[in-house]
């Protein structure tokens, strides 16, 4: 969810710049935000990339704290400036560009300079983000610049392959690509001389929001801003034409129109997005019968399977996202709505305003806005990401096979539910770090784990594992993750995170009957439980009573319990197997 929506794309950049004071004013308004703490290590001016990226992090919920490096010194301040250290980042932004390329003549030697920052901050467990290089504004050898060894550009490639070399093997590296960025704006606008010259800005001033834009799609991606499903209307926004008035056979859709390509080519877009783990859903209004001999047309890339909610029927386009929402265990900040009409648009905003509806009217936008907007921004892409509509395929046949129950536990024991716990290792550390940064609803401390905090976790002072659930539908994938510190005869949770796809599977007393094996093994007495309430995981706030925990403290919104080890707790829903048998 964004606060204000002249910070979205598409956005006027001259607006930004001109009243950046009131709309901050404006956005410190809002009194729920996370407080992060960003280094910018400078290539060139700071000043306004500074000032633009925080209105973009205000408006995805993240309060930044600053530290900026001294000009052109981004190599100095990395290396050698312990008030850097002091500072402590959560990320460390090097603003760089090609006018901060030295050695034009070695690319081996430019790209080990670089690299001697990378490995420095990692030490220091920051996140990196990096930019790549954009193209030169000349070609002193035209085309044959690009592939000649001499040639500027052919340097820049070569420099960005590397860098792409280096992100795929070092976690919590990651690349802003304003060389794709420069590219699309145009080179001409993106490179000039008279800002460089005047102000040693590396780009056009008013490429800047666009720029600042582009960091803070990575930035909220690693704090769990993105969004993960998408509402779709059906006429005029996957084909053209009113289906009820004209007939499958007539709607525009396919290689024969060039409005029918353009459908197209948007449902090819979607169905990429699907393929990396975005929930594709639709809210039409519409007789149902009809719209679904529109939806299994040949002529369609995406099919009526493709979607794993379906609303179609003559109520408010709202209450159909409520009930989809409600379906599939997201909260409304989740999703995006698309649709060609003005007046379901202002509809959704007015009685759904956490849902971000896409500022596009017609075929023609909606494409480029929804890839442009940053919604979907990957940080990191697993395999249960790649797997997570499959996910929820198996979801639905498990809702049927509720129907068929009068005794919701006789349901649960039906599924044959498996839950394997593993230690965590180098075949699930990506996934549990996703799992701590972007789980909402059910996370108890918020507490949020770098690739580096989770290969420290050991036998010796903590507890820390991850679950797969499997059944007689298929599997779940790496659904929930655990940490909890040994100190003396107490175990700490210091955080505990599930997937919104498994609630109201017993799976939480599942894991916490094997915990209790554990600790029993290891001579622990107390478990010691802490919950930090959110506007966000309001499902958990009785978890600790339900699970039989005494409450013994709370301030605020932090409320602190105790559970004294005595008898096994048991539990006979979930068979517990894996490495980690308790």
């Amino acid at each position: 969810m964004s606060y204000i929506d002249s910070l979205n794309y598409p956005f006027d950049s001259n607006y930004i710049l001109k009243h950046s004071k009131s709309i901050k004013k404006e956005l410190l308004e809002f009194d729920s935000f996370k407080n992060i703490k960003i280094a910018i290590l400078s290539g060139s001016t700071i000043g306004y990339v500074k000032n633009i990226l925080e209105l973009f992090l205000l408006n995805n919920g993240l309060k930044p704290e600053f530290y900026e490096g001294e000009y052109n010194r981004f190599y100095e301040n990395a290396l050698f400036d312990n008030s850097l250290i002091e500072f402590n980042p959560d990320i460390v932004f090097i603003h760089t560009s090609g006018k901060n390329i030295k050695n034009w003549d070695n690319s081996d030697s430019e790209f080990n300079y670089f690299k001697e920052i990378w490995q420095k901050l990692l030490i220091h467990n920051f996140k990196i983000i990096q930019n790549n290089f954009e193209m030169s504004d000349y070609r002193v050898l035209g085309n044959r610049d690009i592939y000649d060894k001499s040639g500027r550009l052919n340097f820049i490639h070569t420099m960005n392959s590397k860098m792409y070399e280096y992100a795929q093997s070092n976690a919590g590296f990651y690349i802003n690509d304003i060389n794709y960025l420069s590219a699309s704006i145009g080179l001409e606008k993106w490179h000039n001389q008279e800002h460089w010259a005047m102000y040693k800005y590396m780009c056009d001033v008013s490429c800047i929001p666009d720029y600042c834009f582009s960091v803070s799609n990575i930035i909220k991606s690693l704090y769990g801003k993105n969004k993960k499903t998408i509402m779709l209307d059906l006429d005029n926004t996957l084909w053209g034409g009113i289906i009820g008035d004209i007939g499958e056979d007539k709607i525009e859709i396919g290689m024969e129109t060039p409005m029918g390509e353009m459908y197209l080519y948007f449902q090819q877009y979607l169905k990429e997005l699907s393929k990396n783990g975005v929930i594709l859903n639709i809210v039409s209004k519409n007789d149902e019968k009809i719209a679904l001999k529109g939806l299994n047309s040949d002529k369609n890339c995406l099919k009526s399977e493709d979607f794993i909610s379906k609303r179609i029927n003559w109520l408010p386009k709202s209450e159909n996202i409520k009930t989809i929402l409600k379906e599939i265990n997201l909260l409304p900040e989740s999703a995006v709505f698309v649709d060609d009409s003005l007046i379901e648009q202002d509809e959704v905003r007015q009685n759904l305003p956490q849902v971000e509806v896409l500022k596009a009217l017609s075929i023609e936008n909606f494409k480029n806005y929804l890839d442009k907007s940053g919604f979907f921004e990957c940080t990191i892409l697993s395999d249960d990401d790649k797997k997570r509509v499959e996910y929820y395929k198996a979801n639905q046949k498990r809702k049927e096979e509720e129907t068929k129950f009068a005794d919701y536990n006789e349901y649960l024991k039906s599924l044959n539910m498996t839950a394997c716990i593993s230690g965590l290792n180098d075949k699930n550390t990506e996934r549990v770090v996703q799992l701590f940064n972007k789980t909402n609803q059910f996370n108890l401390t918020q507490k949020k784990y770098s690739v580096t905090d989770v290969g420290m976790l050991n036998a010796e002072n903590s507890i820390a594992f991850s679950v797969e659930l499997d059944d007689k539908f298929g599997k779940n994938g790496i659904i929930s993750a655990f940490v909890g510190l040994i100190d003396n005869d107490n175990l700490i949770i210091d955080n505990w995170v599930m997937s919104c796809r498994v609630f109201k599977r017993n799976l939480e007393n599942a894991i916490f009957a094997y915990l209790i094996r554990k600790c029993k093994n290891l001579n622990i007495k107390n478990i010691i439980g802490v919950y930090s309430k959110t506007t966000k995981n309001a499902y958990i706030e009785n978890l600790f009573t339900d699970l039989g925990f005494e409450q013994t403290e709370e301030i605020e919104n932090i409320s602190k319990y105790k559970f004294v080890i005595q008898d096994f707790y048991e539990q006979d829903i979930i068979k517990i197997t894996g490495e980690e048998n308790g």
